[in-house]
């Protein structure tokens, strides 16, 4: 297995926000929020993803509620970057460091 470390002092939003992305740009998941919620539950920021049967995978109905419109719209425009293959450069390039200073966060 690869492992990825991604460090953020806060370790929620932002941070979920890479990681969702990622996992949906790698098809580890077939959309960005079901990434996010995956980042949210292994992070402990929500209790384990059951449905009503108790199967695992069914959508945290609580968690999608309190997700604000502009991440849930940024995750389906990456989500549909993704399945058009329109990634602004298309030639992979190698990712040696992400600095972030003062994003905003709703």
């Amino acid at each position: 297995h690869t492992v990825a470390c991604v460090y953020c002092a806060n370790g929620k939003t932002r941070t979920g926000v890479v990681v969702a992305c990622y996992l949906r740009f790698c098809n580890d998941v077939q959309e960005a929020l079901k990434g996010f919620e995956l980042f949210c539950e292994r992070r402990g920021i929500i209790p384990g993803i059951v449905g009503k049967d108790g199967a695992p995978g069914s959508r945290n109905n609580d968690m999608l509620d309190n997700i604000p419109p502009s991440l849930r719209q940024f995750f389906r425009n990456f989500d549909e970057a993704v399945s058009r293959k329109q990634y602004p450069f298309p030639e992979p390039l190698l990712l040696q460091s992400v600095d972030l200073h003062g994003v905003p966060v709703d």
